[in-house]
């Protein structure tokens, strides 16, 4: 991982093989950011991601590998009581097209 900041800005590069989660923590806890808006965009190996159900009140997710391009990765990190929290869904698209979406629970950099 490598990252730059520009007057309040992180831009950071996730390398391949790299948990993106934890490297986005791991900035934030360098850097004392207790507040972000995250957007990424790249390709990942492994997802996670997850949807919850309003009924039954708990996230299901799924695990999907191979190689997917990432159409969209937005969400926030906050503070929750005193720690870091961080809030981000991911949409990644595979070799046909096919859409995963949801709540991002792991997800590692690169193509395997």
């Amino acid at each position: 991982m490598e990252y730059r900041k520009f007057d309040g800005i992180i831009i950071a590069r996730i390398d391949k093989g790299e948990e993106i989660i934890s490297k986005i923590m791991e900035i934030c806890e360098k850097e004392n950011v207790k507040l972000a808006n995250i957007n990424a965009l790249g390709a990942v190996g492994e997802i996670e991601i997850g949807l919850f159900d309003t009924k039954q009140k708990k996230y299901h997710s799924t695990k999907h590998t191979g190689d997917f391009e990432i159409v969209s990765l937005t969400g926030n990190i906050t503070t929750k009581d005193g720690r870091l929290y961080n809030h981000l869904h991911m949409s990644a698209g595979d070799k046909d097209n096919k859409v995963w979406g949801g709540h991002l629970y792991d997800a590692a950099a690169g193509f395997l």
